[in-house]
């Protein structure tokens, strides 16, 4: 007995080094690790030094690991492997009586579960009841208030009242006040739909009043409308109105049927008036103007023939003064001269070709024309051309003009004009502008089309027949 208890071996007291394998094991690689010192590289040499040493060290850590594997595979196959039976067979012998009693204990356990489960789905149901009744009692009301209208207030109130105070309170057990709390939601879901009611019956209300106002005002307006459009369609027609349409427009105006404008029928009687106080004074106005048009039309023809009897006048008076006036004939010397000049070339500037003076050609120039030379030297044309630049030419006419028109003056070369005499003839040129008058500024009113829309032709005659007589004529810009 004594020699067994020396044979056990303690486990928490077992110790690695008691294995002859580790036995100085790692003095013995200490020493080995000495000869595979770490040798930095620089060259050839130290290279193949680095890889013996690195072989070393790499064959003495597999040797290590192949050892390893060993001692394991012993502890396994020699403790490990017997301990597991030897504790399997001990377990194999208890399992029987355990499971044994195992079974007899899940039975009651079983039972007992059954009869708590039992209970609990009896409390479930009776829960799930109360809750549900409180429920239904809920959304019973909830949409019974959706539902409900505006004159139906009242009896919905009562009704919900009465059913509230029907519920016995005591079946509700511990969820009475679960009860009371949806009570006071449906009192809160009531008076909000309540509210809201008693706001659309009022908004309804207030539109129905618009409604009957818009309708109305619309109606009136209609009527103003229908007046403002007969007025405004008149108003045109007055506007545009010619003397040759007067008898058709009054008797339009007349036989119209009056227009049905209910309580406004003052305001349509009254536009009718005014309507028909401008028909009238545009009639009038369209009468004296076409008294005065035609009044004007024989004035203007009378002055016309007037002034063509005037001018066949003044056109025998000059044709016979012109008869009566004898021609003058060259000399020997001016004949001579002419059949000597009709064989030379002429220049473009008017001077012949031979060496003749500017003197010479000028009285020659006027010999070709049958005008003496003795009357016309540049000094005695510019002596008559300066007297008559300072008499008050018409405005109306160009100065050239005025100059033919004179019988008694020369025909006259500029070229023989001084510096002076040029100048005031081109001073008086400009001066000498077209004056504007009333009629031609009223012309060029009604050719512009501008104003047909704003005033007739013969309200722009009256218009300018009281400038004309009022005021000065303005100057064009």
């Amino acid at each position: 007995m004594a020699k067994q208890e020396q044979n056990l071996i303690k486990l928490d007291e077992f110790n690695i080094q008691q294995l002859p394998e580790l036995q100085n094991k790692k003095q013995e690689v200490s020493a080995k690790l000495e000869q595979f010192k770490y040798v930095e590289i620089k060259d050839n040499t130290t290279y193949e030094e680095a890889k013996k040493s690195r072989t070393g060290a790499r064959t003495l850590r597999t040797d290590l690991q192949k050892e390893q594997k060993a001692v394991e595979k012993k502890i396994k196959d020699n403790v490990l492997v017997p301990v597991k039976n030897a504790y399997d067979e001990l377990i194999d012998s208890v399992l029987p009586i355990e499971n044994k009693q195992q079974d007899e204990v899940s039975r009651w356990e079983d039972i007992k579960e059954q009869e708590r489960l039992e209970k609990a789905l009896l409390e479930i149901k009776r829960v799930e009841g109360i809750k549900a009744k409180i429920k239904e009692f809920g959304d019973v009301w909830e949409q019974a208030f959706s539902l409900m209208k505006y004159e139906n207030i009242k009896e919905c109130i009562d009704t919900f009242q009465e059913s509230v105070e029907v519920i016995d309170v005591k079946e509700l057990e511990e969820f009475e006040i679960l009860f009371t709390d949806k009570v006071d939601d449906l009192r809160f879901k009531l008076d909000s739909r309540i509210t809201l009611l008693t706001t659309e019956e009022e908004l309804r209300l207030e539109r129905e009043r618009l409604a009957q106002i818009q309708a109305e005002h619309n109606r009136v307006n209609a009527i103003k409308t229908k007046i403002d459009s007969w007025e405004k369609n008149w108003l045109y027609v007055i506007n545009n109105l010619e003397f040759r349409n007067i008898s058709v427009t009054q008797n339009e105006f007349e036989t119209q049927t009056a227009l049905d404008c209910q309580e406004l029928q003052s305001e349509y009687a009254e536009k009718r008036n005014q309507i028909q106080e401008l028909l009238s004074a545009k009639v009038s106005q369209l009468k004296e103007a076409e008294e005065q048009r035609i009044e004007r039309e024989n004035f203007l023809k009378e002055k016309a023939e007037f002034e063509e009897k005037m001018r066949l006048e003044e056109q025998k008076k000059k044709e016979a003064e012109a008869n009566a006036q004898p021609k003058k004939e060259l000399t020997e010397e001016e004949k001579k001269y002419f059949s000597s000049r009709a064989e030379e070339p002429i220049k473009a500037d008017g001077y012949s070709t031979s060496e003749e003076t500017q003197e010479e050609f000028e009285k020659n120039n006027n010999l070709e024309k049958g005008i003496p030379w003795y009357e016309t030297t540049s000094k005695e044309v510019e002596e008559k051309f300066n007297k008559l630049a300072e008499e008050k030419l018409p405005k109306e006419i160009d100065f050239v003009e005025h100059l033919l028109e004179q019988e008694d003056t020369p025909i006259i070369d500029s070229r023989v004009f001084s510096d002076q005499s040029k100048t005031i003839f081109q001073d008086l040129s400009k001066k000498v502008v077209l004056e504007e008058t009333w009629e031609s500024i009223k012309e060029l009113f009604i050719k512009d089309s501008d104003h047909k829309n704003n005033i007739s032709d013969i309200d722009a005659y009256f218009v300018f027949e009281w400038l004309s007589e009022n005021y000065n004529v303005p100057t064009k810009k």
